[in-house]
């Protein structure tokens, strides 16, 4: 459902700050210098407050919470990919995770806001009110966790983008802008071991819903099959990266499989 005009306005204004947030960087990249320290998150946290307001304007108007159809819960997925690029900068000062996440929120955004009009409703119905609260458990815990491997994704392309530019023994001022690999390659675990566990409680939050709902746990809709494969490919990863060592190029690798199944995990809730 499009979002009512008050929320569409604040909306339309948090789809410019982020857009304004995600080139801001580029300026200062193709000198291969650093982003400004403070423009990018600053313009990032100003369309957070902007898309939060747009997100609790909506529910006001339509008196629920907004997280009820396919394009409510892209939105609010969008506005935790933007939060962890803002926590992730504030924490580390990693100015290349903004320039990654920031641009894969705004194309989630928008193209769900598109399909949106261009495609057939299709609500989430609910039940009973503790079928809804089970329901809006289920989409917190796995938005949180999706946004999560967003940032295991960008991780895995730095590192690739990194380890490629050593290899070429070309790289002269790059090496001032990217992070070093063996960052790229801790903060690729880290975001996969906070956004793995989340997966899996989403994955059985959603079968609990399902049963719930219909009488049976899993009735493999597109999302539901993808969202399997997804959480197969990290399980995988993480086994091997604790059992078998595994590290660097094998894991990005991996973990941008598993990253596109997660892609493939948002379009099934169009079909």
């Amino acid at each position: 459902m499009p979002f009512s005009s008050a929320a569409g306005t604040l909306l339309s204004a948090a789809i410019l700050l982020y857009l304004l947030a995600s080139l801001a960087p580029f300026p200062p990249l193709m000198r291969r210098q650093r982003p400004g320290h403070i423009v990018t998150p600053a313009l990032a946290t100003a369309g957070l407050v902007a898309h939060m307001g747009a997100i609790i304007q909506q529910g006001i108007a339509i008196g629920r919470c907004p997280v009820t159809n396919r394009y409510e819960i892209l939105s609010l997925l969008s506005w935790f990919v933007v939060l962890l690029s803002v926590i992730v900068y504030v924490r580390g000062r990693l100015h290349v995770m903004s320039v990654i996440l920031t641009p894969l929120a705004l194309v989630v955004l928008i193209t769900s806001n598109l399909l949106e009009y261009i495609l057939p409703a299709r609500p989430l119905a609910l039940g009973a009110a503790e079928e809804g609260s089970l329901f809006l458990l289920h989409v917190t815990i796995a938005l949180v966790g999706v946004a999560a491997l967003f940032l295991t994704f960008a991780s895995s392309l730095t590192y690739l983008l990194q380890d490629r530019i050593l290899k070429s023994k070309q790289h002269g001022s790059w090496l001032r802008v990217l992070p070093p690999l063996d960052r790229c390659d801790r903060l690729v675990y880290q975001s996969l071991m906070l956004g793995f566990p989340l997966l899996t409680l989403g994955i059985v939050t959603g079968s609990l819903l399902s049963a719930s709902r219909n009488g049976h746990f899993w009735p493999w809709r597109a999302d539901e099959a993808f969202s399997v494969t997804a959480w197969a490919i990290f399980a995988v990863i993480i086994y091997a990266r604790l059992a078998r060592g595994w590290r660097g190029r094998k894991s990005a690798y991996l973990t941008i499989a598993g990253f596109v199944a997660g892609v493939l995990t948002m379009i099934g809730l169009y079909v």
